[in-house]
């Protein structure tokens, strides 16, 4: 995040243009109300974008501040993104670090579906908003899961559970997928959504939300092995 105002000031006048503006800023956070997950995509709810803009909107309404915001559009390279402003109003803002996505076909929607993505993420992220469900805490790929109290059924025969193919280290180390349009390996994607920037977290970890299973399973078993951490 970068602080920047009109050029020319008093030090004194910069100082306080700054220190209005994120009077305002924490005003409109204090009143912000967590926006409805109503949207369900793969294995997690969240937020569609007009959603979470009208939680934003309310807030700076409901604060009396002067604060707007404003998108913008980054493309290039296979890429579409989007970049966040905040004003005061009194010649003062906040920029944030863009997010850039890989578009997923090299046409209108695929195109359309990258910029509401990356500003539905970079609009949450500016404002401190929780647009999706958190399960940080789960391997990547693995669904939110809720308890659910049902009735105790009568005891049945225990099976055996089918064991699954253990799947060697070298496999996994091996293993390439296709990301930001070209080849990259599974294992330098994993470590980026684990160890990268929030924001490469971020679209790291949804990307591999979005792989086939069998590709997903590989990168749970990275994140499990540690593999991630070995030098490179």
């Amino acid at each position: 995040m970068l602080i920047k105002t009109i050029d020319g000031l008093e030090p004194a006048d910069k100082s306080k243009m700054i220190a209005d503006l994120f009077t305002d800023y924490n005003k409109v956070k204090a009143v912000m109300a967590q926006p409805k997950k109503n949207k369900k995509a793969y294995n997690y709810n969240y937020s569609p974008l007009d959603e979470v803009l009208r939680v934003i909107d309310t807030a700076i309404k409901d604060s009396g501040t002067n604060l707007s915001y404003t998108f913008e559009t980054i493309t290039g390279e296979g890429k579409a993104g989007t970049k966040v402003y905040i004003f005061s109003g009194n010649g003062a803002w906040l920029e944030f670090s863009d997010a850039m996505l890989p578009v997923s076909k090299n046409d209108a929607q695929g195109y359309g579906s990258a910029l509401t993505y990356a500003r539905r993420y970079t609009i949450s992220s500016a404002f401190g908003i929780a647009s999706e469900e958190d399960d940080d805490a789960q391997p990547i790929s693995s669904p939110v899961t809720r308890r659910k109290t049902t009735r105790q059924a009568a005891p049945q025969r225990q099976q055996q559970p089918v064991k699954k193919p253990v799947i060697d280290d070298k496999t996994l180390i091996n293993a390439e997928i296709t990301y930001e349009g070209k080849k990259q390996s599974l294992l330098a994607v994993v470590k980026i959504a684990m160890t990268g920037s929030d924001i490469d977290k971020q679209l790291a970890g949804d990307y591999i939300k979005k792989l086939d299973s069998k590709t997903r399973e590989m990168a749970n078993e990275i994140v499990k092995r540690k593999l991630y951490e070995q030098p490179a």
